[in-house]
């Protein structure tokens, strides 16, 4: 049943990640506050239920943060819901060293995304280099060492969330354009 619980939370709060970033686009303000606000609630039950991912998701969250992206109103709503839920909900133990490799692993690859997608003349290379893999390979080999599946299991189903909405956007945003 916690396998079922991840990967729904998992899936759901990629997805509202994804639409709080960029749903503003579709000119409805208050869903994407609420997706914000959903979001945060979302990373803090799977910090405080699954503590064997605390340390991971909250440096995820760290290197986005110290990395400049959670830069508007509604995803200083997930932060502060996902801080709020969290004191709510019980601190879990973290490890500072995993939390401190993660989140300069995270700023490294929003570094890697702003500077270098779009710029690569091989599309291989740039796409690669797009769907920002270094996450998912430190989630791999962590998974292994640890003998833990749920690790990868949760960023799994939160990519997943979050590039079908990215996919969906896309889509709705030319529509309107036209």
């Amino acid at each position: 049943m916690d396998l079922i619980i991840l990967i729904i939370t998992s899936f759901l709060t990629g997805a509202l990640v994804k639409f709080t970033d960029s749903g503003h686009k579709l000119k409805i303000p208050y869903l994407t506050s609420i997706s914000g606000l959903v979001y945060g609630i979302g990373i803090g039950f799977v910090v405080t239920h699954f503590t064997n991912l605390s340390s991971l998701w909250i440096g995820m969250v760290a290197g986005v943060l110290f990395a400049g992206k959670i830069d508007k109103r509604d995803h200083f709503l997930g932060l502060l819901t996902f801080i709020l839920t969290t004191l709510l909900l019980g601190i879990p133990k973290v490890n500072y060293i995993v939390i401190l490799v993660i989140a300069t692993l995270s700023i490294l690859e929003e570094w890697i995304n702003d500077n270098f997608v779009g710029k690569i003349k091989n599309k291989f290379l740039n796409l690669f280099v797009e769907f920002r893999p270094l996450m998912e390979f430190v989630f791999i080999i962590y998974s292994i060492v640890l003998q833990d599946y749920m690790i990868i299991v949760s960023l799994l189903f939160f990519d997943i969330g979050y590039v079908l909405i990215a996919e969906k956007l896309k889509k709705k945003n030319k529509k309107m354009e036209k």
